[in-house]
């Protein structure tokens, strides 16, 4: 058999064996690679040792479906969207490597799924009370706990990043030995050097996000049934998302369906345009403090942290 066709039912195993918690790879913009465990002898397939583990690569595709233990890998200039079947969704952006697991046992409800961000950056939506409530997102130096929300995370040269828009996402320090801290919509944490703030979500950190959103994906290159299957669950993300921002921001959803016809938007466009409208109102990103402010007895950061109204 060719290697190509190995590799095509590799990567789009019977929708039988599809559980509650594969991805699927619905957009796809430049190339990337999925680094699959355990090894492959099959001719064609590269194998690399990575986080003492084996994987053998396969080229990621449309439809491709990430299982337990799956690494997708992006590149310079590739990004991904991921969806699974309820209709959360993750944005992948460029240069992020993100494993997602899941218990193995079946039948349990506690820690329902992992991922493990590498590297690089996610935007995830999150339905709360759904299959993935619960969900854990892990990096080099913390356990985010997700309660259902919409977040954005990066991880890069040491420097964590946590921005929610809405929901609210539990924060564990594994460095600190500090009790957990809860970051609330509208807010970002972010731990550089072991050192750690919260602060009022900026215009920078919303355009950090905006960045990820937009995934240039070619249509066409993939076969009518998986074209079918990959709409039937943007039609699940879009779902997921309105119902998300209803829920929790019941003002800006009035703002969105008044601006835009709501039966024409997909999850694609609903998150650039909430981020849009939240950039309009959010301050902008505390200067560095000079020394004579750092000298002052008062706290130079004061007017950019977070206030409760």
């Amino acid at each position: 058999m060719k290697t190509a066709a190995l590799i095509t039912l590799c990567i789009f195993p019977l929708a039988i064996f599809a559980g509650t918690h594969t991805a699927t790879i619905v957009k796809l913009e430049n190339s990337s690679v999925i680094y699959v465990p355990g090894e492959n002898k099959l001719a064609g397939f590269a194998h690399v040792k990575y986080l003492d583990s084996v994987y053998h690569i396969l080229p990621a595709a449309k439809g491709a479906k990430l299982e337990n233990g799956y690494i997708l890998t992006t590149g310079p200039k590739s990004k991904a969207k991921v969806v699974f079947k309820n209709g959360d969704h993750i944005f992948v952006s460029e240069n992020t490597q993100y494993k997602i697991d899941w218990k193995r046992d079946a039948g349990t409800q506690e820690d329902p799924s992992v991922i493990s961000l590498i590297r690089g950056a996610v935007r995830g939506l999150i339905q709360k009370d759904g299959p993935r409530t619960g969900m854990k997102v892990k990096t080099a130096s913390t356990v985010l706990g997700i309660r259902g929300t919409d977040f954005f995370v990066t991880e890069n040269h040491g420097t964590l990043n946590v921005s929610v828009i809405r929901g609210n996402v539990e924060v564990f320090d594994n460095e600190s030995g500090k009790k957990s801290t809860n970051v609330q919509s509208g807010q970002t944490f972010t731990k550089e050097d072991k050192e750690i703030n919260i602060t009022a979500i900026t215009k920078e950190d919303l355009r950090e996000i905006s960045k990820g959103l937009v995934v240039e994906s070619k249509a066409g290159e993939e076969k009518p049934e998986v074209t079918k299957e990959l709409a039937e669950l943007e039609t699940s993300a879009t779902e997921v998302t309105l119902n998300d921002i209803k829920q929790y921001q019941p003002q800006l959803y009035k703002e969105i369906s008044e601006k835009q016809n709501l039966k024409a938007m997909t999850s694609d466009s609903l998150a650039v345009n909430t981020v849009k409208i939240l950039e309009e109102k959010a301050p902008f990103r505390a200067k560095k403090p000079s020394q004579s402010e750092l000298d002052d007895d008062s706290d130079p950061y004061e007017n950019y942290k977070f206030k409760k109204k």
